[in-house]
């Protein structure tokens, strides 16, 4: 709802969060782009229209692109990259990966100049089972998307941590849907990450985010 919306924004806004990106999520066996971006124009519009009171932070456009077989052939897949980027959010299959799955990343690397951002990365089964695909994937040009509830949980926030630092390719998301289960989160998750790995960690993690998604949109 809008007022949810807002409520999302201004809870975010007291985590010290100055810039949000609203991914809508987009489904090609659903919708087609155009339809797609109109939808999220009309729902941008009007929640700009209800929140010239309110201190919220600057929101920047972008989808969260399910993946389906031939999106790295479609040119118009551009618009669907995060506003003033060359980042586009895209949501794996929920399955191990195939070497098609990749060589899908790859050309969207290749074809389109895009860089992917893989949104929960700790949701998928190669997370845990095949490191190496995600190895591929980093060497690729790929970045991955970590989730504050997968930073927040105490069964999941070790392995978190572990590959908050050891590796250099990860930007934090909230992947909040509301303010009751999924709630804005990263002021916590951003707590957590400077306790247990440090001030300069945090640093590094966020400045990777900025110089993606606030500045040229690639590394």
């Amino acid at each position: 709802s809008l007022s949810e919306s807002m409520d999302m924004l201004l809870a975010s806004k007291e985590q010290g969060i100055n810039t949000m990106i609203a991914t809508s999520h987009y489904y090609q066996s659903r919708e087609s782009i155009d339809e797609f971006l109109t939808r999220r124009e009309k729902s941008f519009n009007r929640l700009m229209e209800n929140s010239h009171d309110f201190q919220i932070p600057d929101l920047r456009l972008g989808a969260e692109v399910a993946y389906f077989s031939g999106m790295s052939k479609m040119e118009n897949l551009q618009q669907l990259k995060i506003q003033g980027t060359e980042c586009i959010l895209i949501e794996m299959p929920f399955s191990i990966w195939t070497s098609s799955n990749i060589n899908e990343i790859y050309s969207i690397i290749n074809n389109l100049d895009l860089t992917p951002i893989l949104a929960h990365v700790e949701r998928y089964p190669d997370f845990s089972v095949n490191s190496s695909k995600l190895d591929d994937l980093i060497n690729l040009g790929a970045i991955f998307q970590m989730n504050g509830e997968f930073i927040n949980s105490w069964k999941s926030k070790r392995r978190a941590l572990k590959h908050l630092k050891n590796s250099d390719y990860y930007v934090l998301g909230s992947d909040s849907h509301n303010m009751d289960i999924r709630r804005p989160n990263l002021g916590e998750a951003m707590e957590t990450i400077q306790k247990k790995l440090g001030a300069r960690r945090l640093e590094e993690i966020v400045e990777l985010g900025n110089s993606l998604l606030l500045e040229e949109g690639k590394l």
